[in-house]
C-alpha cells in the first residue's frame, strides 16, 4: 500500500513547528506509519496535485486540495475535516464534493459523526480520535491551593475569535469579586488579538493576574497543564479540542463549554453548558473551587481512560484498517 498524507502542517516553516506546532494530529499519525513500516508520503496541500501511483490518499482539512475532487481520480479518498464550524457558502460546495469523492470519512467523535448530512453514507463515516503522544501527558492528582496561594487557571489556544479567551479573563475578574485569587496564564502559538486582549485584562483590573506566555514544547505543555488546577477552554466551536484530551490525559479538571465532541473527552460528570451560557459556566469556576478535591478526583480517575481512547498507538491503528479494508475494497 502507498499512501499520501495532505495537511497544511506539512507547509508550515521548520522553525514555527519546531517551537509552536511540533506536534498534530497529522504529524503524529505520519510518524506512527513510518514506525509501523508503511509506505507513505507527506504534502503541503496545493491546488493542482499529482496522485498517480498512491493507492490512497487522505486530505486533512478543507484546502484548495479538496478542489481536485470536483475532477475524477484513481487512488481511494480518505477526508478528515477536523472541524465543525460554519463555513461560507463557496466552501460549502468544495466540502459537498469533497463527502461525495471520499471512500472515507474520518471524524474525531461520535458527536461530529451525527453532524454529518443525510447525503452522506454512514458506512463511509468512521469515528478515530486524535492520537496525543502520552509522553508528554502523564496524570497527576491536584489538591486545592495551599492558604495564601492562588488558584492557577490555563487557557490554551490561539488568540483568535472563536476561541474567546476574554471570557477566561472575564472569568478572573469574576473570582477577584467574589474573594477568589485565581491566576491565568495564556498559551498560544498564534498571537492575532494579544493587543486587545491585553487592552481587555487591563480594562478589568486584572492585567496583573493574567500572563501571556507564548508558545511553549510539547514537553513544556504537560508542564504548564500539570502546575494547574483548572484548564479553562471558552471556545464557542470545536471538533476534538486536542489540549483538552491533553488535560484528560494528566488528570486536569476542564471548565468547557457544550461543543464538537468535548463531552466524549472529559471525565463523566462533568457539566458542560452550551456556548451561550455564560452566566452558568463562570458560575461553574466558583463550584469547582468549593468541591475541588471531588472535582480533581474524578478528573484524575478519568486519566486512565482517556490514555486507552486518545493513545498514537490507537489512533494509528484504525487508519491502518480503514487504508486497508478501501485498498482491498478495489482490488
Amino acid at each position: 500500500m502507498k499512501l499520501l498524507l495532505v495537511s497544511g502542517i506539512f507547509g508550515a516553516p521548520p522553525a514555527f513547528r519546531e517551537r509552536a506546532l511540533q506536534e498534530t494530529g497529522e504529524t503524529l499519525l505520519l510518524d506512527g506509519l513510518r514506525a509501523r513500516g508503511v509506505d507513505v508520503q507527506a504534502r503541503a496541500p496545493r491546488l493542482r496535485e499529482d496522485w498517480s501511483g498512491f493507492d490512497v490518499v487522505h486530505l486533512n482539512h478543507l484546502t484548495n486540495s479538496c478542489v481536485r475532487t470536483l475532477a475524477p481520480f484513481a487512488p481511494a479518498l480518505v477526508f478528515t475535516r477536523h472541524s465543525t464550524k460554519p463555513i461560507p457558502a463557496h466552501k460549502r460546495l468544495v466540502l459537498a464534493s469533497t463527502y461525495r469523492a471520499s471512500d472515507g470519512i474520518v471524524v474525531m467523535t461520535e458527536t461530529e459523526a451525527g453532524l454529518h448530512p443525510p447525503s452522506v453514507p454512514r458506512d463511509r463515516v468512521h469515528v478515530i480520535s486524535n492520537g496525543v503522544d502520552t509522553r508528554h501527558f502523564w496524570p497527576a492528582l491536584r489538591t486545592a491551593p495551599k492558604p495564601g496561594r492562588p488558584w492557577q487557571l490555563l487557557a490554551v489556544g490561539q488568540l483568535v475569535e472563536f476561541k474567546r479567551v476574554h471570557l477566561a479573563i472575564d472569568l478572573v475578574a469574576q473570582l477577584a469579586s467574589e474573594g477568589v485569587d485565581a491566576r491565568l496564564r495564556i498559551v498560544y502559538h498564534r498571537d492575532t488579538l494579544q493587543p486587545d486582549l491585553e487592552a481587555h485584562a487591563a480594562a478589568r483590573g486584572v492585567e496583573d493576574r493574567v500572563t501571556f506566555v507564548g508558545a511553549r514544547s510539547r514537553d513544556e505543555l504537560g508542564d504548564e497543564l500539570r502546575a494547574a488546577h483548572v484548564l479553562v477552554h471558552p471556545s464557542r466551536t470545536e471538533a476534538q479540542p486536542t489540549v483538552v484530551s491533553e488535560a484528560a490525559l494528566t488528570g486536569l479538571p476542564v471548565l468547557c463549554f457544550r461543543v464538537g465532541g468535548v463531552e466524549e473527552q472529559v471525565a463523566p460528570g462533568t457539566e458542560l453548558p452550551l456556548p451561550g451560557e455564560v452566566d452558568r459556566w463562570t458560575a461553574l469556576a466558583g463550584e469547582i473551587t468549593r468541591s475541588y478535591e471531588t472535582t480533581a478526583a474524578r478528573a484524575f480517575a478519568h486519566a486512565a481512560t482517556a490514555r486507552r481512547l486518545f493513545s498514537v498507538e490507537a489512533m494509528v491503528d484504525r487508519h491502518l484498517e480503514l487504508y486497508s479494508s478501501l485498498v482491498a475494497a478495489a482490488r
